[in-house]
């Protein structure tokens, strides 16, 4: 046999061999900071619906938020319906299993605020 026909089948039998296995570890949720454009609050669900700009795309991003959760705002905390439509807000969360859920939300800059 070629060595080089026995080198690609050991390579296929190893490539196969790595797939074939499955981690028992649950995967940890993966941390991301986004910095976006409120679109929709659903305060019955609980939920943000955000826009932001990645490269030249944009991307519209689903975020729960946990029950009595506030919003930072100029080192304040105000309850997540004062968030509003054009808002723009730093959200910290974790994309898991279930999706993706809100650490920490700070509001950057409301529809009424100019910037500093």
């Amino acid at each position: 046999m070629k060595p080089f026909a026995l080198l690609g089948i050991l390579a296929f039998g190893l490539a196969g061999a790595a797939l074939a296995t499955t981690p028992d570890a649950p995967v940890a949720a993966r941390p991301e900071t986004l910095t976006a454009t409120v679109r929709a609050v659903d305060g019955h669900a609980r939920t943000l619906v955000l826009l932001s700009a990645v490269g030249h795309a944009m991307r519209v991003r689903r975020v729960r938020v946990p029950a009595g959760f506030n919003v930072g705002a100029a080192a304040t905390e105000t309850p997540l319906s004062s968030l509003a439509l054009g808002s723009i807000v730093r959200v910290r969360c974790r994309y898991g299993p279930g999706g993706t859920q809100a650490d920490a939300i700070e509001l950057l800059q409301g529809p009424g605020m100019r910037k500093p």
